[in-house]
Parts: C-alpha cells; sequence; structure tokens
C-alpha cells in the first residue's frame, strides 16, 4: 500500500517538472521584458544606441547597434564601428542564422552590454543586415 502514494507523488513531481520547462518565453529578442505572447521585440526605444552610449551603459542593458562589423578579432569576436566609435561584440556562431555578412553591408545587432572590470563588450542576440 506504501508504493501508491510513492508512484503518485513521482507522476505529480514529473509533471509538474515537464510543465515548469515547456512554459519557457519563445520568439524573439525581447528587449529586456518578456512579453505576454512570448515573441517580439518589446524595447522602449526606435532607435539604436550609438556605440559611444553602449560604452557608458550599465552590464546586461539590451539594445541594439546599427553600423558595420568591420573585422574578425577571433572565433566569435568582432569590430563593430558606427559613427561614433568602436566596439566588440560576441557573436556565438548559432546566432548568424545563416546570414552572410561583408565589412560593407549595414547590420542591426540585437543584445546586451557585457561590462567587466577591464572591458565593454556587446553581447549578441540577433543580426539583421539591411
Amino acid at each position: 500500500m506504501k508504493t501508491l502514494p510513492l508512484a503518485l507523488a513521482g507522476i505529480l513531481f514529473s509533471v509538474l517538472l515537464a510543465t515548469t520547462s515547456i512554459a519557457q518565453p519563445t520568439g524573439g529578442f525581447t528587449g529586456g521584458k518578456s512579453t505576454p505572447g512570448g515573441g517580439g521585440f518589446s524595447g522602449s526605444a526606435n532607435r539604436a544606441t550609438t556605440v559611444v552610449e553602449a560604452l557608458s551603459m550599465p552590464d546586461d542593458t539590451r539594445t541594439s547597434l546599427r553600423g558595420s562589423i568591420e573585422s574578425r578579432i577571433d572565433r566569435e569576436h568582432y569590430l563593430f564601428r558606427d559613427n561614433t566609435g568602436t566596439i566588440t561584440v560576441e557573436i556565438d556562431d548559432d546566432e548568424w542564422g545563416g546570414v552572410a555578412i561583408a565589412p560593407t553591408d549595414v547590420v542591426v545587432l540585437y543584445g546586451e552590454i557585457d561590462r567587466d572590470m577591464f572591458s565593454v563588450e556587446f553581447d549578441v542576440k540577433q543580426i539583421i543586415k539591411q
């Protein structure tokens, strides 16, 4: 008789665990807020942040940059430039989405500021070629 309550408790735990892992937000970059439907951009500003502005933002601030990727620094780091300056951007392999970018292309990068004690870089979550 003791095995039935334990089996039911195990099933209940499994159901709760499965529902929790399914209820993750879906969709594109959310600009720092979760949207009720789970998709789309909900950032407050319609214009891209400049590099100069980005360099002074706090860690984990979500924003966008518009300009060009000038060169590759290493496997996942690139030099990004707009008309106000340059910043190192980190682009994971899975964020490219099959898009080929040349230094002459204008892109909008969505992501967040990654600040540590000695440097500031931009962690890219989405790339849009214009």
